[in-house]
C-alpha cells in the first residue's frame, strides 16, 4: 500500500474518531476562561455566577453604564463580552423549559396586541376630532414623504417581483419548502386575496395539472388567516412568528420588493446593513448621532398607523394581501389588531417605510442641519438633537423604545449587530448551541480570536492570547486538528489562523495560490439517503421560475446560490450527477472528511504581543 493510500485511511479513521467525540456541554467552563480577563466588579460577580453555575444570575447580568468605563475600551469591551456571550444560548443548555419560553413570548404578543388596539382607538379619535389639516406637524411630513417616495401603485410592477419563499406555509411544513411543493398542489389563500391569487396561479400556465379556461376557475383553499408559533431567540424568550398562507406570501414579497427599491431612492439601502454600522461608529466617535431600538417593534405597527400614514391604493394593496386573523397554537382564532407581523412578506419593509418617514419629519420638522438618517427595520440612527422629539413621536404611534439599547449619550453605540466604543468594534459573539462536538469548538475558538482581533486591532495581548491557547488546547485535544489552520472566510471547520501560522503549501504546476487542508461535513452515506424523484408539471414550472429569476438583478445571486445548492447535491444512486428535481433526505448524523481548500494570500487574524 502507498504511502498516501495509508495517509488517507489514518485520516478516515481519525475524522470517523472526531465526529463520535461527544462531551457533556462546556459552554459555561469557555464563560470562566474568558470571565478571567475581567478585572472589574462586573467581572468578579461574573465569575462567581459562572463558579455557582447559577443561571439565573448570569442570564440576568448587564454591563454598566459605558461612560462609567471612560476611555479604557479594553474593560468594557471584555464585559461587554461577557454579558453577552451566553444571552441566546439554547434552552437545553439552560435547561429552561421549551414551552415556559414559548409561553413568554406568545404573553408578549398579546401585550403587543393590547398596545396597537389603543394605538388604533388614539388615532381614530383623534382624526375624527382634528381630521388630517390639523394634525400633527409630523404626520403630515410623514405623509407626504411617503407618497413622494412610492408613488403610484402597479400590480404590473408588482407582480414581476412575486416569489416563493423557501420556509414553511400555512399548507406546507419546512421540510416541505421547496419550489417543487409550493408550485404543486391546491395553494393556501385568504378570501379578501382569493382573486389576486387566481389571477397569479392563471399568469403561470403550468402552475396546476389541468389548465383553467379562465383565472376564475384556478383552484384555492381559502383559509382564515395565517398560523402562529415560536422560534428560538434569547435564552429568556423565544420569538413569536406567523406562518403565511402560501399565496398571500407569494404576493407579499412582490410588494415588499417594490417598497425595498422605492427606499433605495432616498439613501435607504435594505440589503446592506453596511451604512447603518458606520453611522453607528460615527456616532460612538463624536456624539453627534443617536442609536434607538424598539421593542417588538413588527409586532406593534397598528392597522391605524398604516391606514393613515400610507396612500390609500397602496394602503388597500397591503390590506388585502395581509392575514386579518390569526390562528394560535391552541386552535384559538384571533382578528389582528396590527396591520401584519413578522413572517409577512412585506413587513420588514414596511416598517422601515413608517421609520424613515417619522425619523426624516421630525429631523425636519426640527430644521437640523445634520439630515443623516439610519433605518434597518427598527433599527434607528438620527442626529441626538432629534432623539427626545423621535421618542416622543415613536411613542404616540404606539411603539415602545428598549431604553437599554437606545444611546443618545456616552461613548457607545450598537446597529445592525456592530457595536462601537470611541469608534473602537467591540461586537461580542454568542454562544447558541451546547459546546458539545469538534464543529461547535472550533466556532468558539474561532470567534475568540475574531474577537481579540477586531477588539485590539490586530495586536492580541499576551493574557489574551493565553486565554485563547487555553480554549484551544483543551477544547480542541487532537493535534491533527489543531494542525489544520485556514483563511477567515472559509468557515469554521478548521482553526482560522494568520498566514503565517497555517503556512499553506504552493499550487503545483506554476498555478497560483496556496493549498491548505480542511474538515468537511459529509453527506451522510449513500445507503441511507432517500431521493424522491419528482414529476409533473411543477417541474417545469420551477425550472422555469428559477430561469425567470435570473433576468432580475436583484434575485441573481440567489439563483445563484439555489442553482450551486442544486449542483452540491452530490452523485446519485446511478452515479451520475444530481438532478434538480430531487429532493435529498439527508441524516443529521455527524460526519467529517479532511478535503483540499486552494485560497490565495489571506489578511491576518491577529498577532500575540509576545
Amino acid at each position: 500500500m502507498s504511502k498516501q493510500k495509508r495517509w488517507k485511511q489514518m485520516r478516515r479513521r481519525q475524522c470517523h474518531a472526531l465526529a463520535g467525540r461527544t462531551l457533556p456541554d462546556r459552554s459555561l467552563w469557555v464563560a470562566g476562561q474568558i470571565g478571567r480577563l475581567s478585572f472589574t466588579p462586573f467581572g468578579q460577580a461574573y465569575r462567581e455566577a459562572i463558579d455557582k453555575g447559577d443561571w439565573a444570575a448570569i442570564l440576568a447580568m448587564k454591563v454598566p453604564e459605558a461612560s462609567s468605563y471612560g476611555s479604557n475600551f479594553e474593560a468594557f469591551g471584555t464585559d461587554y463580552l461577557l454579558a453577552e456571550l451566553l444571552s441566546k444560548v439554547a434552552p437545553g443548555v439552560t435547561g429552561a423549559s421549551p414551552e415556559f419560553l414559548s409561553e413568554v413570548a406568545l404573553a408578549k404578543f398579546s401585550d403587543s396586541e393590547d398596545q396597537c388596539r389603543e394605538t388604533n382607538h388614539r388615532f381614530a379619535r383623534d382624526f375624527s376630532r382634528l381630521g388630517v389639516a390639523e394634525f400633527d406637524p409630523i404626520t403630515r411630513l410623514a405623509r407626504r414623504k411617503i407618497e413622494r417616495v412610492l408613488g403610484r401603485f402597479s400590480w404590473d410592477e408588482v407582480s414581476k417581483h412575486f416569489a416563493h419563499g423557501s420556509h414553511a406555509s400555512t399548507r406546507l411544513n419546512r421540510a416541505h419548502g421547496d419550489l417543487y411543493y409550493k408550485f404543486g398542489g391546491i395553494p393556501d389563500t385568504t378570501a379578501l386575496c382569493e382573486t389576486l391569487s387566481k389571477i397569479a396561479i392563471a399568469s403561470i400556465r403550468p402552475w396546476q395539472k389541468a389548465e383553467p379556461e379562465n383565472w376564475s376557475d384556478c383552484k384555492v383553499n381559502l383559509v382564515v388567516g395565517n398560523r402562529i408559533t415560536t422560534v428560538p431567540k434569547t435564552a429568556k424568550t423565544d420569538r413569536t412568528i406567523a406562518i403565511e398562507p402560501c399565496m398571500n406570501m407569494y404576493i407579499q414579497k412582490g410588494i415588499g420588493k417594490v417598497i425595498r427599491s422605492r427606499l433605495r431612492r432616498t439613501g435607504i439601502e435594505l440589503n446592506d446593513q453596511g451604512v447603518n454600522q458606520m453611522l453607528a461608529r460615527e456616532g460612538s466617535q463624536s456624539g453627534l448621532l443617536a442609536t434607538i431600538d424598539l421593542s417588538s417593534a413588527s409586532d406593534c405597527i397598528s392597522l391605524g398607523v398604516v391606514q393613515h400614514l400610507l396612500p390609500p391604493e397602496w394602503f388597500d394593496a397591503l390590506y388585502m394581501t395581509r392575514s386579518s386573523h390569526g390562528v394560535w397554537p391552541d386552535g384559538t382564532v384571533k382578528r389582528y389588531q396590527k396591520f401584519s407581523t413578522m413572517g409577512n412578506g412585506y413587513t420588514f419593509e414596511l416598517e422601515s417605510l413608517i421609520f424613515w418617514a417619522l425619523c426624516s419629519a421630525v429631523v425636519d420638522n426640527l430644521g437640523l442641519s445634520d439630515k443623516r438618517i439610519g433605518v434597518y427595520g427598527d433599527d434607528l440612527i438620527v442626529n441626538v438633537e432629534a432623539y427626545e422629539s423621535l421618542t416622543y413621536t415613536l411613542t404616540y404611534y404606539g411603539f415602545t423604545q428598549n431604553t437599554k439599547k437606545s444611546y443618545a449619550t456616552g461613548p457607545f453605540r450598537e446597529s445592525c449587530g456592530k457595536h462601537w466604543f470611541l469608534g473602537r468594534d467591540v461586537s461580542p459573539f454568542y454562544i447558541r448551541e451546547g459546546v458539545v462536538d469538534v464543529t461547535r469548538e472550533l466556532l468558539v475558538v474561532n470567534n475568540f480570536r475574531r474577537w481579540a482581533n477586531r477588539l485590539y486591532n490586530g495586536f492580541i495581548p499576551p493574557r489574551v492570547w493565553d486565554v485563547y491557547v487555553t480554549l484551544r488546547d483543551s477544547l480542541i485535544p487532537e493535534n491533527w486538528v489543531r494542525d489544520i489552520k485556514i483563511s477567515d472566510g472559509f468557515g469554521d471547520l478548521g482553526l482560522v489562523s494568520s498566514f503565517e501560522e497555517a503556512l499553506p503549501q504552493r499550487l503545483p504546476g506554476g498555478q497560483e495560490g496556496w493549498s491548505c487542508e480542511t474538515l468537511q461535513i459529509t453527506p451522510t452515506p449513500r445507503k441511507i439517503i432517500e431521493r424522491r424523484r419528482v414529476d409533473g408539471e411543477s417541474v417545469l414550472t420551477k425550472g422555469l421560475f428559477l430561469l425567470e429569476k435570473r433576468n432580475s438583478e436583484e434575485d441573481e445571486h440567489a439563483v445563484h446560490r439555489a442553482l450551486l445548492l442544486n449542483a452540491s447535491l452530490g452523485p446519485t444512486k446511478s452515479g451520475g450527477e444530481a438532478y434538480a428535481d430531487e429532493i435529498p433526505i439527508h441524516s443529521r448524523r455527524l460526519q467529517l472528511k479532511t478535503s483540499k481548500l486552494h485560497v490565495g494570500r489571506w489578511e491576518d487574524v491577529g498577532f500575540p504581543l509576545i
